[in-house]
């Protein structure tokens, strides 16, 4: 298929790591990834949404995979963003809290905690920067004062706000391991060239820029460029301090998504089991390769294997994502675009019944008698509520990703002098076993839950560029 072109028509889109840099590994593990959204007003175009920093706007009534009547490709992306803010809080509950205590347990738990989220790495990320790409393409053919503002100069106002915050909250937990500026020249050089844990918001101001500036150039030549610049940079070939490799790595992705839009659709559209297990073993078998053969190292590997991630995870994504049962109205701070309304002639409950010998479409019941949609299962059970929770989620991924941070920060410090204390064994090992599962959900819903309080406060200028929030309105 050819990649999409970027074409001077209006349009709206919105949205979804890459290997740990040097000093990002601990024993081989770290990194970071955010977003959520907001209500929309009916206005046929706005601003992405406080929650989405990627900017995927998607219009009810779009094309796409995952489920019918215009909600599936909104849903498989949410919870395919729903999925990385999960793997993106795990990987730091992990790295920077649980691996740092000495559980003193026989079975090698921490270890396997330890590889379990590494492999996850070539996932997370690239999933995230594709998706953001695939729902660029109306913002990039806008005009450079409306990009400036609503992409470019939002996402670094949220950076610099965030970097403040974290920096001032951070230098409470001294001993919590991460990035941090300890004076005035290292805050400078995290606002400016070598970002923090904060640094997907960097780069999608620095990614918008980019593919506003190269979207008349041929894209072979854009997107070979942003290749070779990964390559390079996730084979050490380049000096990566701080969080800089994460940038290098995934312009790729981002310009992916960007160009290769239908192409991503069509693979959530058609995603079935079979493809589903085949591009898990594919995935599985490729870390296995790597791992054996110690090649993770070589120029073009990494890239290699996080396409291969990202296309079982859009897959899985779009899979769950027919699941999803059409959401109610959201709250500041979520996303718009996940208000699925019904078309004219569609229902808009799940208990919508067919009459006798017409198939249902995906996510209704089905009448006695009555056959499903081929190839789609009705929306019940666990799986819709599983789906329906990501996809949330991924309505929502801003405030968890700025606030999780410092947030984890002050809960090792609680948590750390009773985890190393004298304990019965069996406890011990419990929690050896749940405690990263336990302390993701509780950093995410403590997140949730800030958010929601200080918009109730006002305090909308954390989460948007200030001056825009004439398009929100408050809860309540």
């Amino acid at each position: 298929m050819r990649p999409a072109r970027i074409r001077d028509v209006p349009g709206e889109g919105r949205p979804g790591e890459g290997r740990p840099g040097p000093d990002e590994r601990t024993s081989a593990y770290r990194a970071g990834g955010s977003r959520d959204g907001r209500r929309s007003t009916g206005a046929p175009e706005r601003p992405a949404d406080a929650g989405d920093p990627g900017g995927i706007a998607r219009r009810p009534g779009d094309a796409g995979g995952g489920g019918g009547g215009g909600t599936g490709r909104a849903a498989w992306a949410d919870v395919a963003k729903g999925v990385c803010i999960l793997l993106v809080v795990l990987w730091h509950v992990v790295v920077k809290h649980y691996l740092t205590i000495d559980w003193g347990v026989s079975p090698p738990v921490p270890g396997a905690w330890g590889a379990l989220t590494e492999q996850l790495l070539p996932l997370r990320m690239p999933l995230f920067f594709t998706i953001s790409g695939m729902f660029a393409a109306g913002a990039v053919t806008r005009p450079w004062r409306v990009v400036r503002r609503s992409k470019v100069g939002r996402f670094l106002y949220l950076y610099a706000l965030w970097l403040l915050i974290h920096t001032a909250i951070l230098a409470l937990a001294p001993s919590f391991d991460t990035a941090r500026a300890d004076g005035i020249a290292d805050l400078l050089a995290q606002l400016t060239i070598t970002p923090s844990n904060l640094w997907y918001l960097y780069a999608l101001a620095l990614y918008f820029v980019l593919a506003k500036v190269t979207r008349r150039l041929p894209v072979a030549l854009v997107l070979g460029g942003a290749l070779v610049l990964s390559a390079v940079a996730s084979a050490g070939l380049l000096e990566t301090p701080g969080n800089r490799g994460g940038l290098y790595q995934n312009l790729v992705f981002f310009l992916a998504g960007l160009y290769f839009r239908p192409l991503v659709e069509r693979l959530a559209a058609t995603a079935g089991r079979g493809r589903l297990a085949l591009t898990g073993a594919c995935y599985a078998g490729a870390l296995a390769a790597v791992a054996i053969t110690g090649s993770q190292a070589w120029p073009g590997v990494w890239p290699l294997l996080c396409v291969v991630a990202t296309v079982f995870g859009v897959t899985a994504a779009a899979l769950l994502g027919r699941r999803v049962t059409p959401g109610r109205r959201t709250t500041p701070g979520h996303d718009a675009a996940s208000d699925h309304r019904a078309t004219p002639g569609h229902a808009t409950t799940l208990d919508h019944r067919a009459t006798p010998g017409q198939h249902t479409a995906p996510g209704q019941r089905a009448a006695p008698g009555q056959r499903a949609a081929p190839g789609r299962r009705a929306t019940s059970g666990r799986g819709a509520t599983l789906g329906s929770a990501l996809a949330r989620l991924g309505r929502a991924t801003l405030p968890v990703y700025v606030i999780h941070m410092p947030l984890l920060a002050l809960l090792h410090l609680a948590l750390v002098p009773p985890l190393s204390a004298d304990m019965d064994g069996r406890l011990r090992i419990a929690l050896a076993v749940t405690e990263p599962v336990l302390l993701t959900a509780l950093v995410v819903w403590l997140c949730l839950a800030l958010h929601r309080l200080l918009l109730r406060l006002g305090a909308t200028w954390l989460f948007d560029l200030p001056g825009r929030r004439s398009r929100d309105r408050l809860p309540g």
